[in-house]
């Protein structure tokens, strides 16, 4: 009767009644069969009525006191997403890990819970619970044992963000071609779902967009981000993305294409999610195209009036100074230009960007016929 009447109570939206009536059953027959199964709907109905310490407990004396009953499984699943809803990440990881010890497959699956989406849910729990390296370790053998499984996608691309936090840029591009490969409403001949592949696709041809450009594989990189404008127009990534083509642009020669990208970028209201420094890179890389273009006037005049409003040492001032150089040179001021190119080298230390200002240093003596000048800067 009591359970019957939990039941009706759960039926009517009344989950504390309902979990009063359950317990009552538990505490009058704790032995008989049916307790397991009214335990477990004890936690259940606590839980939906949001008292989520009072349901843990209902879940762990099912774990507790009907370890070997079927309703075992499914209490230690609850349990462990509740502690995840909960934000005790660190929790719900041990409990995911326990169950993938202690469970055989056919409990775990009468759980509804199989084992690939168990190690998915483990894994997340441990990057909730800031856990990279664990969490990569799960993730890897969820790829490994569980191939084609609808969860592999996630596991890729988690595994690649962590390689990427450690700068391996070609393990970023190993996991994540298998992904890019796929069109959109495509699914996997293991049955990678159509709508979980669109939800994902557009970080991971970000990522693979960006990292191609950290390769400096320019072609790559334009192929993918390319694709993500196409496909997904109204990403979260979408002025970063855009940004990332027009350089591809630039370092492939294409200068015309670059400054429109830039230019349209620049007219632009900020973006909220604009990373820190936006539109001053975007700024230089303009002045670049410009200097590509041999726009020299506009070049000259964009780079002096944005060194002047840099706020004392700034790194972005040697590049001014070098496309300054660049532009001078253009418009045969040489000897300025000399100037310009000094500062970079000055203030550059021993980088790539010095050495180039050297050697541009050393072809403005060369044009102006001064060989023994020139000839000293190409010796350094």
């Amino acid at each position: 009767a009591c359970s019957g009447l939990g039941r009706a109570l759960l039926e009517l939206g009344k989950p504390a009644e309902a979990a009063a009536a359950f317990a009552a059953v538990i505490e009058l027959a704790p032995a008989d069969p049916i307790a397991p199964e009214i335990a477990l709907a004890r936690g259940a109905a606590l839980e939906a009525g949001r008292q989520t310490e009072a349901a843990l407990k209902a879940y762990s004396l099912v774990l507790d006191r009907y370890a070997k009953s079927d309703q075992a499984a499914k209490a230690g699943l609850a349990r462990a997403r509740l502690l995840g809803k909960a934000g005790r990440h660190g929790e719900a990881a041990g409990e995911f890990e326990r169950m993938v010890g202690v469970y055989a497959r056919d409990s775990l699956q009468a759980a509804g819970a199989k084992p690939d989406s168990l190690l998915a849910e483990w894994g997340w729990s441990l990057v909730d619970a800031d856990k990279p390296a664990e969490a990569d370790r799960v993730f890897g053998r969820l790829l490994e044992e569980h191939p084609d499984s609808s969860f592999a996608a996630d596991a890729r691309f988690n595994l690649a963000e962590s390689a990427n936090t450690q700068h391996n840029h070609a393990e970023v591009v190993r996991l994540l071609t298998p992904l890019a490969a796929l069109k959109t409403g495509e699914a996997k001949s293991g049955g990678e779902p159509a709508d979980s592949m669109r939800r994902l696709l557009p970080a991971v041809l970000y990522r693979l967009g960006r990292t191609q450009v950290e390769l400096k594989d320019w072609a790559a990189a334009t192929g993918s981000l390319d694709r993500l404008l196409a496909e997904f127009p109204e990403n979260p990534y979408r002025r970063e993305a855009r940004y990332l083509r027009a350089e591809s642009a630039l370092q492939r020669g294409d200068a015309a294409a670059a400054e429109s990208g830039f230019s349209a970028l620049l007219n632009e209201p900020a973006g909220a999610a604009d990373p820190k420094g936006f539109i001053p890179t975007i700024r230089v890389k303009r002045i670049q195209s410009w200097v590509a273009l041999k726009r020299w006037k506009e070049a000259l005049e964009e780079a002096r009036a944005m060194k002047a409003e840099l706020p004392g040492v700034d790194p972005t001032a040697a590049e001014l100074d070098f496309a300054i150089g660049q532009a001078l040179v253009g418009l045969a001021r040489l000897e300025e230009a000399r100037t310009a190119f000094q500062r970079v080298v000055d203030t550059s230390g021993k980088g790539d960007l010095a050495a180039r200002a050297l050697l541009m240093h050393g072809e403005a003596y060369f044009h102006q016929d001064k060989l023994h000048e020139a000839l000293r800067d190409f010796l350094k």
